[in-house]
């Protein structure tokens, strides 16, 4: 017989079941997920992947495919945002990831939250040097931009190639997202394609966005050998709208 909505064994039948359902949620990471290098959209991916190591402390890549409803080639490229920004970390030999990386964050949070800022520095600086932090937030940064662009999240290939443009290649995360922008002002925003634009680029040794925008005129054919029409004004082109 169905319960009504008044009936007391009902209500506290529901009770026992939101318990049970409710995960620990630090208000902390709500408030300061924007710190993180983090959006709202992250955020909630970055929740349920947590949520999965609840109880054991990690999770399967099998799980987390499951969580969302993807294979798990898709849910590792899910994943490895959150890795490069060292808020979870994935054991390919056993297949698990964890949030270790989360709870560090938050607890340098705490601690830059005390007065005592000598602490807080030095276990920043045993996390990440300033300049592997800056690559982070680089690499968030982009990360978003291309998911924005493609209205999409990466996929494994292409957020693999996108760290390798900036830790391997150490192109200037400015270029990456000049070369993203062009790509899709040609409706061609795709990774070969904006490897493309950077690659010729670096043949012609401009490495600053200024450089760029001053000498990179437009010819009769694209980086990738299309032949769409140049634009010929480079400061028209310059002050495209930037998000």
């Amino acid at each position: 017989m169905k319960k009504k909505i008044n009936d007391n064994q009902a209500a506290c039948d529901f009770a026992a079941h939101i318990l049970h359902d409710a995960r620990l949620l630090p208000v902390s990471l709500l408030r300061n997920y924007a710190e993180m290098e983090l959006n709202e959209k992250e955020l909630i991916r970055l929740l349920r992947l947590v949520s999965l190591c609840y109880n054991g402390g990690t999770a399967s890549l099998s799980q987390a495919a499951a969580e969302f409803g993807v294979d798990e080639t898709e849910a590792e490229a899910l994943l490895r945002p959150f890795q490069d920004r060292r808020l979870l970390e994935y054991d390919p030999a056993a297949g698990t990831f964890g949030c270790e990386g989360l709870r560090r964050e938050l607890y340098l949070q705490w601690i830059a939250a005390c007065d005592d800022e000598a602490d807080a520095a030095s276990d920043l600086s045993s996390l990440a040097s300033p300049p592997e932090r800056e690559e982070m937030r680089a690499l968030a940064h982009l990360y978003r931009r291309f998911e924005q662009e493609l209205c999409r999240p990466l996929k494994y290939s292409e957020s693999d190639r996108l760290r390798c443009w900036v830790e391997d290649e150490k192109l200037a995360p400015e270029l990456i997202e000049e070369a993203l922008k062009r790509a899709s002002l040609r409706d061609k925003c795709n990774m070969n394609y904006i490897g493309s634009i950077l690659k010729s680029w670096q043949k012609k040794h401009l490495t600053t966005l200024a450089q760029v925008l001053e000498k990179d005129v437009p010819e009769e054919t694209g980086p990738a050998g299309s032949t769409e029409k140049p634009v010929r004004n480079v400061d028209k082109y310059a002050k495209v709208k930037r998000n």
